[in-house]
């Protein structure tokens, strides 16, 4: 059971916000009050801010607390059930333009669903690593985005070498997998 009372309130609102934000793309798509092409790239960003905003929001510390891991993660398996009941919708189309088929273009999704899969994809990678983590040194993850100093005052402890390659993967792997 979750208890939503026990959550940090940033997480509160920034739940909230993603909520709202999943709500609004909703209530666009079904109603069209947004031309397609404007919903597609709003699609496309909100599949890849999301996952952005946790990891360098300093929301990555609450991720420990799993009552807001299981908080993201419902959230996350919802995205992965969207981007495969609409993966094929020719409606959700990512520009209008022609693209060779060759080199980087033929990674490229022209579907903007294609970025839901970044939240789940970065949740499991960090759930992975935290977990590494934890066994090896007995640690969290932590925030290391717009830190001053090598100290994380939210988690009480210095941040180390470990962390920051851990940033940079957790960075890394939600690009790739938006497109």
């Amino acid at each position: 059971m979750i208890s939503l009372s026990s959550l940090p309130g940033n997480q509160k609102v920034f739940l909230s916000g993603a909520i709202v934000g999943g709500f609004f793309i909703a209530i666009s798509y079904f109603t069209e009050i947004i031309d397609f092409v404007y919903l597609s790239l709003f699609i496309f960003l909100y599949g890849m801010i999301v996952p952005m905003f946790i990891l360098t929001g300093n929301s990555l510390n609450d991720l420990n607390d799993s009552n807001v891991f299981k908080c993201w993660a419902i959230i996350s398996l919802i995205f992965l059930c969207i981007y495969f009941l609409s993966a094929d919708n020719p409606n959700l189309v990512l520009g209008s333009f022609d693209r060779p088929a060759n080199g980087i273009n033929q990674y490229i999704s022209s579907n903007p669903i294609s970025a839901f899969r970044a939240l789940p994809a970065f949740l499991f990678v960090y759930w992975i690593l935290n977990n590494i983590l934890k066994k090896v040194s007995g640690n969290y993850i932590v925030f290391t985005f717009k830190q001053s100093r090598w100290y994380n005052d939210k988690a009480g402890r210095s941040i180390n070498g470990a962390d920051v390659i851990i940033n940079i993967i957790l960075y890394i792997v939600i690009f790739p997998v938006s497109y």
